[in-house]
């Protein structure tokens, strides 16, 4: 079997041994060994404050970059943590100095007044709602993360802001809305609530 990959070293096609010229292709020797397309790990939190303040070394934090990568684990998800942190491993990756996963990235957690983690976006009403989200949207998040504690009229606020732009929420439906109101399909987003104790926004 043949993998031809384009520039981007993604996999464009597969076909029978013999199929490409000689020159365009690699040979690897993979007699008793398997070959996987990479993982996506869904859930992740390597960039975390509420953690990493117990060890603030940055070249420790970069360590679990390959880790991924090691274990097969070609993207993930963060789901919530520190974007300054996050950007600095994407540009290293992409530039070839850091070994690690694709990263799509929620940024901080979009949390209430009083805001249960370290690096949380705290929005006390409904006129914050639009500049922080654009901000983080202009800042690289790939989408918003709301938390428990995010007011009911400002979560209403978000999701039918989020609709409006097209841009996807994922997270914990607020304590002050039911698990019925917090269903993104609700607010015309795709995705359905997780049966989870925190009630989750998938």
């Amino acid at each position: 079997m043949n993998l031809r990959s384009n520039l981007n070293g993604r996999i464009a096609q597969i076909a029978p041994a013999g199929t490409f010229p000689a020159e365009d292709v690699a040979f690897f020797d993979a007699a008793a060994r398997y070959i996987i397309p990479g993982l996506w790990d869904m859930h992740t939190h390597p960039d975390d404050p509420e953690v990493w303040w117990m060890d603030s070394i940055p070249e420790h934090r970069d360590l679990l970059m390959p880790l991924f990568v090691i274990y097969g684990v070609t993207g993930t998800r963060d789901m919530a943590g520190s974007l300054e942190v996050v950007n600095d491993w994407r540009r290293r990756i992409k530039a070839g100095t850091l070994v690690g996963p694709e990263i799509i990235a929620a940024g901080p957690l979009l949390d209430g007044p009083n805001a249960m983690w370290d690096g949380s976006v705290s929005i006390a009403d409904t006129s914050r709602v639009k500049p922080v989200v654009d901000s983080l949207i202009e800042a690289g998040i790939d989408f918003l993360k709301v938390y428990s504690g995010l007011p009911r009229e400002v979560f209403f606020a978000l999701m039918e802001y989020a609709n409006e732009i097209g841009f996807p929420v994922v997270g914990h439906i607020p304590t002050e809305v039911t698990t019925a109101e917090g269903n993104p399909r609700r607010h015309g987003l795709p995705g359905t609530p997780a049966r989870h104790p925190h009630r989750l926004l998938q």
